[in-house]
């Protein structure tokens, strides 16, 4: 995905006129020590190599999450998260890429109207809180960014500073 020339805030599709290489490991560990203890972390390792363009852009090479949950007892349970993400390359049009008429972009890039912005990486903590009223209903509560980061996970998308929600849930 690209940032549209004429509206930044919208994505085109380009592709890479050739082969593009993945190399990508995963790994993810679970520890549930009890019914009221679990602990989750996750880890992405992913390496593009492409063809014809500089960069895949918009996809981190490093991607962490971690989640832990607490049951404090049948009826209130706690939760803790953190998602950490490495830098991502963005390209950005000088000039418009589509000839007169034309609604696709060129098979090979054209260094000569583009440049490649770097979006720095984050990390993000999150704490949240569910209490189940009966079998059906429930409250929750959650609060993400406690670090107040100012990042984006897309250029020209800024993410909320702090921000905290609250809901009711019902099952059927």
């Amino acid at each position: 995905f690209v940032n549209n020339f004429t509206s930044p805030t919208k994505f085109d599709v380009i592709y890479d006129s050739g082969d593009t290489k993945l190399m990508g490991l995963e790994g993810e560990v679970t520890v549930q020590v009890s019914d009221n203890l679990k602990w989750t972390g996750k880890v992405n390792f992913d390496d593009y190599k492409s063809d014809v363009e500089t960069n895949s852009y918009f996809k981190p090479q490093l991607r962490v999450s971690s989640n832990l949950l607490v049951n404090f007892n049948k009826k209130l349970s706690f939760n803790a998260d953190v998602a950490i993400q490495d830098d991502t390359k963005a390209k950005v049009f000088l000039a418009n890429p589509l000839a007169a008429g034309s609604s696709s972009y060129p098979v090979v890039p054209d260094k000569s109207i583009e440049k490649i912005v770097n979006i720095k990486g984050f990390v993000d903590l999150g704490i949240g809180a569910d209490y189940k009223i009966n079998q059906k209903f429930g409250v929750f509560a959650k609060a993400n960014n406690l670090l107040s980061t100012n990042y984006s996970r897309y250029l020209y998308y800024r993410v909320n500073g702090i921000n905290i929600f609250a809901g009711l849930s019902y099952s059927f």
